[in-house]
């Protein structure tokens, strides 16, 4: 027997053995997973967090005289905004 003869006989035989082995048993198949199906929508969401913690502000300022001497009046109120000028 040559190499060559000899190789193909030993190609043919795995080849049988995996067409065989394909073959065997069925696998079944498992069953399917129940879906729920929505249809999407456009419409405006809340934008709400409800969380426990501390609110810092960005900026903070501080408000006093430029000059020495008593206060007669104060023309803000607490939580006022404040611009510069």
């Amino acid at each position: 027997m040559t190499s060559a003869r000899l190789l193909r006989l030993i190609a043919l035989a795995a080849s049988a053995a995996a067409f065989a082995a394909c073959g065997k048993g069925k696998s079944a198949t498992p069953p399917g997973v129940p879906v729920t199906v929505a249809r999407a929508e456009t419409r405006p969401l809340p934008y709400e967090i409800t969380a426990t913690g501390t609110a810092e502000p960005v900026q903070t300022v501080a408000v006093v005289s430029q000059v020495g001497g008593l206060l007669s009046r104060v023309a803000f109120k607490e939580g006022d905004d404040v611009t510069a000028g």
